[in-house]
């Protein structure tokens, strides 16, 4: 888990202080896992998207922040669809058409309360504003970093520029890169996404969107097994940077 010194410690308790005694403590990524260069994810997108015709060419010309692991090529959701939930719907069934195992727990609860971060909204309109394509270029990394911790503890982390990614661009991200997740790796939080079960005054905490593996080697996206408030030492959260 990579050192954070954060700004503020409202949820230092949700830090997982004792992953270094974990059985989950060495997990990391698959070894076949690697960030694939950017024309290759491209071609990937457009080949269960062809609507999706133009791709940022010029990330050399991105600065990388040392925290992130590479570019990764993301749709932008209305690209492919004409609302946010439209567009998840999509990208989640072409997984399920990639992957011979994959479960969606998250089509039950599309009805509830959801919407991306204010934080997360606002750097990816900014990115698509700049870069004028179906298919944006953003430096991620895919939940190494951030190992261990609570969603709103990662939420108070975030260094400048970093933000949280939402379960439409995790999405893309799994399945340009589909060896990222093997049974017994880590798992990854969609730390971009404000999700509540039920649309109520009295829903104070908010669910997690995860992507996990089971035992099976099956790739599942969890949804409101876990609040944001409970730290897990199995998983992390993704984030992505503004440069």
């Amino acid at each position: 888990m990579t050192e954070v010194k954060s700004p503020v410690d409202h949820f230092f308790d949700e830090d997982e202080e004792e992953l270094e005694f974990s059985e989950f403590a060495d997990l990391g990524y698959p070894k076949k896992y690697g960030v694939k260069s950017v024309d290759e994810q491209a071609n990937i997108l457009k080949q269960f998207f062809p609507e999706a015709k133009s791709y940022y060419q010029s990330a050399s010309n991105l600065a990388k922040p040392d925290e992130a692991e590479g570019y990764f090529a993301i749709l932008k959701w209305n690209s492919i669809s004409s609302s946010p939930n439209g567009a998840i719907r999509r990208i989640l069934d072409a997984i399920g058409k990639q992957r011979k195992k994959f479960r969606n727990r998250r089509s039950s609860w599309e009805s509830s309360l959801y919407g991306r971060q204010e934080l997360t909204r606002y750097s990816l309109d900014l990115i698509a504003d700049r870069q004028q394509t179906d298919i944006l270029v953003i430096p991620a990394q895919f939940g190494l970093r951030h190992h261990g911790r609570s969603v709103r503890r990662v939420r108070e982390m975030l260094l400048p520029g970093e933000f949280g990614l939402d379960v439409f661009t995790v999405s893309c991200m799994a399945l340009t890169h589909p060896e990222r997740f093997k049974c017994c790796e880590l798992a990854a939080d969609c730390a971009g996404d404000d999700f509540s079960r039920r649309a109520s005054e009295f829903a104070l905490s908010l669910c997690v969107h995860q992507f996990s593996t089971s035992l099976e080697n099956r790739l599942e996206l969890l949804c409101g097994d876990r609040l944001d408030y409970e730290p897990c030492d199995w998983s992390g959260s993704v984030t992505g940077f503004m440069t």
